[in-house]
């Protein structure tokens, strides 16, 4: 069976029955999470692995550390991915080592469209302990959340499944990437892996020394990696998108949106306010420049709007070019001075205009389910500029 058979069939597994309470649905994979006593694989309610528990490796103890039901159920979670998808625990142990979960902003597993989480809770707790990244439901790392969240996913929204941007042409294709790039990237992770992605001894299981559990990536805490770098060298837009790559899909995908924002087609800045110093960047990106509509020599750039009015025709699509044919993705950006953290990126059918125009209907306010430090998802911002391509200033990291 294919990688995307068994990610849609363990996505199915864990099932809507998962939201809210922690507790994944059961199915054809094994009895389902266990309610009480030991989890399948003979890991006990106290978080000890007994001698000789190894036939998951630590994925199974990920999540059976303490006491109670969440915990049981996190556990389940472990021993099913480990036994389905050794590739992508291999891919977020990737991630954890080479620090690309701290090029991640904050978010919030609660769809805003759907108003519901898009995974349940014991995925969710999960995902960042083998990440090893701390989090509080229902606020999490932007990459374990909108990369490996997504991935399993059962939650269709109005776009359809959140995991088709990593699957799809469509994303790809708008950042000027071969087909399946992502996808090629999932997989060679656990193929990169040697014998102990397809042990079960291994599989996956984060390295010593890696990030440490209690940094909240894309929190703006001094020491941080930098946005534009992982851990032992600079960042390379090609790391890990082929056979036998280093790098997660978490770490890919932040190489490729970082390396493509200074040509963004469109960049909408958002500001904080009341003397805070954080900036959230939405940029239309394009691989195909008829896509993005006008240029920078068409269109006012640096426009600093108050309270959401734009000027200068911007949001009418007015410009030159603005009614092409649409083809982009949408980045979204938290800035903190230097540092880069990235929340999402996805594919759009609209033109850059036509984005634009939408974007701004509404005052400023954090987008696509990010959340910041004292900022809740949806929180009002003060102000925001406009830039078009070719005004864009350059930026470090």
């Amino acid at each position: 069976m294919g990688f995307v058979e068994r990610l849609e069939r363990a996505s199915a597994a864990l099932g809507e029955g998962a939201l809210g309470e922690g507790t994944p649905a059961g199915g054809e994979l094994g009895e389902g999470p266990p309610d009480e006593g030991t989890p399948a694989g003979g890991t006990p309610a106290d978080g000890t692995l007994a001698e000789g528990d190894s036939e998951v490796g630590d994925a199974a103890g990920v999540g059976a550390r303490g006491r109670g039901r969440e915990t049981l159920a996190a556990a389940w979670v472990g021993q099913m991915l480990a036994a389905e998808l050794p590739e992508l625990l291999a891919g977020i142990a990737h991630d954890r080592s080479s620090g690309a979960f701290a090029r991640w902003g904050l978010s919030t597993v609660v769809d805003e469209n759907l108003r519901e989480p898009v995974i349940g809770r014991a995925l969710f707790e999960f995902l960042h302990e083998y990440a090893g990244v701390a989090a509080t439901w229902p606020i999490g790392n932007a990459g374990v959340l909108h990369v490996y969240g997504y991935l399993l996913s059962a939650v269709s929204t109005r776009y359809g499944l959140k995991r088709e941007r990593w699957l799809g042409a469509e994303l790809t294709t708008a950042l000027g990437m071969p087909e399946g790039a992502f996808l090629d990237a999932l997989t060679s992770a656990g193929s990169g892996a040697g014998a102990g992605a397809g042990s079960g001894t291994g599989a996956g299981a984060p390295a010593g020394g890696a990030a440490d559990s209690g940094t909240v990536a894309g929190a703006g805490a001094g020491g941080a990696a930098d946005s534009g770098t992982v851990a032992g060298g600079a960042a390379d837009s090609d790391a890990g998108l082929g056979a036998g790559g280093s790098a997660g899909l978490a770490g890919c995908v932040a190489d490729v949106v970082m390396s493509t924002l200074e040509s963004a087609v469109v960049t909408v800045d958002e500001f904080a306010g009341e003397e805070r110093e954080e900036v959230f960047r939405a940029a239309y990106l394009s691989a195909t420049p008829a896509a993005g509509g006008a240029s920078g020599s068409e269109a006012a750039s640096g426009d600093v709007v108050a309270g959401g009015t734009v000027g200068n025709g911007a949001a009418r699509g007015d410009a030159a070019g603005s009614g092409a044919v649409g083809g982009g993705a949408v980045a979204y950006v938290a800035l903190l001075g230097d540092a880069h953290r990235l929340v999402t990126v996805f594919p759009v059918a609209a033109s850059a205009e036509e984005w634009l125009a939408a974007f701004t209907a509404e005052p400023p306010r954090l987008r696509y389910n990010a959340a910041a430090h004292e900022l809740a998802p949806r929180a009002p911002l003060a102000s925001r500029r406009i830039e078009r391509a070719g005004s864009l200033p350059p930026r470090s990291g």
